[in-house]
């Protein structure tokens, strides 16, 4: 940095000197391009002068560059406020976007308990109406021993069907096994109960499908208005095997049969059952609601 009190100092030693006399002839002359005849203090000014000049022309240089230097900092201070900002606003988007994203996680959660509260809440339901089913189905065995007729039906059944057996088994046992179960559905659909009903009796005792078998011999019962058996076959047949498609109306048919034997209770009994197994069934449509 230049001294500005020495330059002033030295300005002023040069004025007080540069106003000495001047030879007439020009000798002495200071502001001569190119002085001559000078004494020794003249050229001592004159080399002050000449100092001072050099000091002014360097002062305005420094001043070109240092008012360059200014305008390069305004300019860098600018770009500096446009990049602050630009950060200002990244950060406030970044922090709205933070705020949206906690409320999302929380909308979700939310969602999420709500979906789980509903599937818990629906399984306690269904695990309570298959408890109510379950009871119902076992109950089945225990009314039916109320009958005291239903007991004399099935002595009176089983002693027909040993003897219808000892007279169909040995053209049975000619046929295949799968063509004798063809040829009890052909029957049983043609409405050949009897002829359909020693072919169920014979793949009874044959192992083949013996839950299907029963089902369809209280089928042969309920249409023969036989209820009793009826009852003792359908019992028989779900116990077996209890999610076959015939079960809606196997439950249906159950309820009527008990209903045909004057037990309403155990009749209303099953339509309950029908309908919270199977709410959709044509069967549970159809059951009275009482």
């Amino acid at each position: 940095m230049i001294n500005l009190k020495k330059l002033a100092t030295l300005s002023f030693g040069v004025a007080i000197l540069y106003s000495a006399e001047i030879s007439v002839f020009d000798a002495g002359n200071l502001d001569s391009t190119n002085p001559y005849g000078l004494t020794d203090s003249e050229k001592v000014l004159l080399k002050n002068k000449q100092r001072v000049e050099n000091l002014s022309r360097n002062m305005g240089d420094v001043e070109s560059s240092l008012s360059g230097a200014q305008e390069r900092i305004e300019g860098l201070q600018s770009i500096m406020d446009g990049i602050n900002e630009r950060i200002s606003r990244l950060e406030k988007r970044i922090n709205d976007l933070e705020a949206q994203t906690i409320n999302k996680e929380d909308s979700l959660k939310n969602d999420l308990e709500v979906l789980k509260k509903y599937s818990e809440e629906t399984r306690a339901i269904q695990e309570t109406n298959n408890k109510k089913i379950t009871k119902t189905l076992k109950d089945l065995g225990t009314l039916i021993d109320k009958s005291n007729a239903a007991k004399e039906e099935s002595k009176s059944t089983k002693n027909k069907s040993e003897e219808s057996n000892k007279q169909t088994s040995a053209d049975f046992t000619k046929q295949k096994i799968q063509d004798v179960a063809a040829d009890a559905k052909k029957l049983f659909d043609e409405g050949k109960l009897d002829e359909a009903k020693d072919r169920y009796e014979f793949l009874i005792t044959k192992g083949h499908k013996p839950a299907a078998a029963n089902f369809y011999l209280g089928e042969i019962s309920y249409k023969q208005k036989a209820y009793n058996n009826a009852i003792k076959y359908y019992q028989q047949s779900i116990t077996l095997y209890d999610k076959a498609d015939y079960i809606p109306k196997l439950l249906y048919h159950t309820a009527i049969s008990f209903d045909k034997i004057n037990d309403t209770q155990s009749a209303n009994r099953f339509y309950k059952a029908l309908k919270l197994g199977y709410p959709e069934s044509k069967e549970a449509k159809a059951s009275p609601d009482r």
